[in-house]
This record gives structure tokens, sequence and C-alpha cells, in this order.
């Protein structure tokens, strides 16, 4: 993997792209990258995110050099989570007996309390609300346009959501899409934040990434785009940079004038990338 910032695939002005498989490093490679960021940026300017609290721990295993390693470590729902701070008893999933009792039609499997580092990732099909809400779950996790939704989706949805409002709660969901329209910056105003495990990122959860990394200096994405695990609740690869680069990857790769070849081409409109052709991440 890259020793340098510079040696990094380029997506953006201040974001960067550390793709590989298994085993190739990738974890090590972001400790590495956070101690030199403390040493530049400080302690308590840094944040890491990853898709599981499993793979949050194993980051955190790590003895990462961090003021505050439990409000800077976490996934992307606790990030949310502590920068709504709607508190504990205002999560929806906490309280579906109160919906089942008010809809019903709509009766809903299992519930509990409320962990933000643990959402459901995998909700239960036992009723045929649940199977509704798995549906209606990846739509907008995937950003899915509302005109798109089958109409049994959005009768559920008209209950589930005026239940919400009528009971003042958020759902999970929720959690990332009232970030991403009101909170411009992560929590604790990070300079930096590394985010693993970015191939199975939701679209959602992606623009949440982006808008929170647009007030960042740098912004470092980590994954294997060849394996997402996650499809099932909205991930897809194709919410990452897809890019073509000619013969000199390395000079696309760090930046204009850095010795490509001119024959990049990137569907976000950028030379920058580097992730196509001879990199083979995407088998092309």
């Amino acid at each position: 993997l890259a020793q340098r910032d510079e040696d990094l695939l380029v997506f953006g002005e201040n974001t960067f792209l550390v793709f590989g498989p298994p085993g190739t490093g990738k974890t090590t490679f972001i400790k590495r990258q956070v101690e030199r960021w403390v040493e530049e940026y400080g302690s308590d300017a840094i944040v890491v995110a990853s898709f599981t609290r499993a793979a949050a721990v194993e980051i955190a295993s790590r003895d990462l050099p961090l003021a505050r390693p439990r409000e800077q470590i976490g996934t992307l729902h606790s990030l949310a989570f502590r920068a709504l701070s709607p508190g504990r008893d205002r999560i929806a999933e906490s309280r579906v007996r109160d919906f089942n009792d008010a809809h019903p039609a709509f009766r809903l499997s299992g519930e509990g309390a409320f962990d933000p580092d643990e959402p459901t990732l995998e909700r239960e099909t036992a009723t045929e609300g649940d199977r509704l809400m798995r549906a209606m779950d990846v739509l907008r996790a995937r950003m899915v346009p509302r005109v798109a939704w089958p109409g049994s989706v959005l009768a559920l949805a008209a209950a589930w959501e005026g239940w919400k409002a009528d009971a003042s709660l958020l759902d999970f969901t929720d959690l990332l899409e009232v970030a991403l329209a009101d909170v411009s910056t992560a929590p604790g105003d990070p300079a930096v934040a590394a985010i693993d495990e970015a191939q199975d990122l939701t679209p959602l959860e992606l623009a949440l990434v982006r808008r929170w990394g647009e007030r960042m200096e740098r912004l470092v994405l980590s994954g294997d785009d060849d394996q997402v695990l996650y499809g099932f609740r909205g991930a897809t690869p194709d919410s990452l940079p897809r890019c073509r680069v000619g013969r000199d990857i390395r000079g696309c790769a760090r930046g204009r004038g850095g010795g490509c070849d001119g024959s990049s081409e990137c569907e976000y409109g950028d030379s920058l990338c580097g992730v196509h052709g001879e990199c083979g991440l995407h088998g092309e």
C-alpha cells in the first residue's frame, strides 16, 4: 500500500482511496496514517469510522493515539447519533410495540434496546410489515426517489412516518438522513477522517461521509470494492468512484500535471482517480 498521501488514489480535492483485498494491510495503513495525523493536526482532530462495531473495535484495538477513542472511533450511525443527540428513548426501533398497537396491519417483529454502534443490519422478515420495512430501508439507503417506490412500501412509509412524527421519534435511517440535511461537520469538527470498509457504505452513508469530508483537510476511504458483504441493506460498489486511467496510473493518482497520458476518464468528471485499468480493482 501507499507509503505517503501523495501516492494514494485521489478522489476530489481532499479525498483519498485505499483499495485492496483482505490481508493487504489496509487497517495497518489507517493506523500509520492516524499516527502521522496526530503529529500534524493533534490527537483530538481525528475521526475513524467503520461500517460495523466489530471493525471499529478492531481499529480501536490498534492503540491509536487519540485523545478520546470512545468518541473518535465508531460507526457512522454512532457518529450521527452523537451529532444529533436525540436521546436513546427517541429511537423508533426501540418502541416497535407501540407502532404495532397503532398499526397492526403492518406489525413488525422484534424490539430491543437501542445501540448506536450496532444498528440492525438485517431485519427479520417474519411478517408482511417486516418485508415492507426491509424494502423501505434499502430504498432509503440507496436514496431512491419516492416516485419509484412500490405502492405497498409507500403505504407502510405513510403509517411509519406518521407514527414517528406523532411520537417525535427518529429511526436508524433518519439519523443519517437528518445528519446529511442538517449537520455540516462530523462530531467534534475533525480535521481528518478515515473510513474503513467503505465498500459496504450505502449511497446515503457515502453522501454523509462526503458532506462531512468537505469541511476536512483529508478524508481517506479504505476498503475492497470486490467484496461487498451488505448489498442486502443497500450497499453497492457503484457508489464509489469508477474511473478509467491510461498507462501512467501513479501520475494520475498524484493529481493534475503528474504525468497522466491524457486518456483518463472518470464519471465524476475528474481525471485524478486511479481505480481501473491496470489497477484491476473492478476487474477491467
